[in-house]
């Protein structure tokens, strides 16, 4: 076998793998990168009930701290992923799973879960509107089911599912402070 061909073979064999890493998000661009996503009306933090696929993402307590190193769970790890104008979060713990609206319903109160990411599903959309004065604060509306993530009833504890709801301009507990995760 030519050198020419065992390159070209070992070239091919590593490009192969590398699209084929699970971790491997092929379709991130520029300015995409790992992001914490918090309330601003409770001051907590998203992140999946677990690990797992299918599972809440509820508000919780950060755990990032300059005394742990600025260490963070991985559940409150996010990906912000561009897709059009609009972008996918995909959770870091949960096999890449993005934040999606439970079974693709648009009635109010549909709970947020983490899902299998795909680029299809258009319940894993958000569509991010600044709030007017609040740096890397933002609505997040669902396009397909024209309702934003939000806590109900502006709850402040720990351990509340996110959900969808109507869009209300000034309501905190629809508003989330985004911030690079490094």
């Amino acid at each position: 076998m030519s050198f020419r061909r065992i390159v070209l073979a070992a070239l091919t064999s590593i490009a192969c793998t590398v699209a084929l890493l699970p971790g491997s998000p092929a379709h991130a661009v520029a300015g995409d990168g790992w992001y914490r996503i918090r309330n601003v009306h409770s001051g907590l933090y998203l992140q999946g009930r677990t690990d797992e696929i299918g599972v809440g993402v509820v508000q919780v307590v950060g755990n990032s701290s300059a005394s742990n190193g600025g260490w963070t769970d991985p559940r409150q790890d996010w990906l912000w992923v561009r897709d059009g104008s609009n972008v996918r979060f995909r959770n870091a713990a949960a096999d890449w799973a993005a934040l999606t609206v439970s079974s693709g319903a648009a009635s109010t109160t549909k709970p947020i879960i983490q899902w299998p990411n795909s680029t299809t599903n258009l319940d894993q959309l958000w569509a991010l509107t600044p709030v007017p004065g609040l740096v890397n604060t933002y609505t997040l509306r669902n396009p397909k089911s024209n309702k934003c993530l939000a806590i109900p009833n502006a709850n402040t504890s720990t351990g509340i599912q996110a959900i969808i709801w109507t869009c209300e301009a000034g309501h905190e507990e629809q508003q989330w402070n985004i911030n690079d995760n490094l």
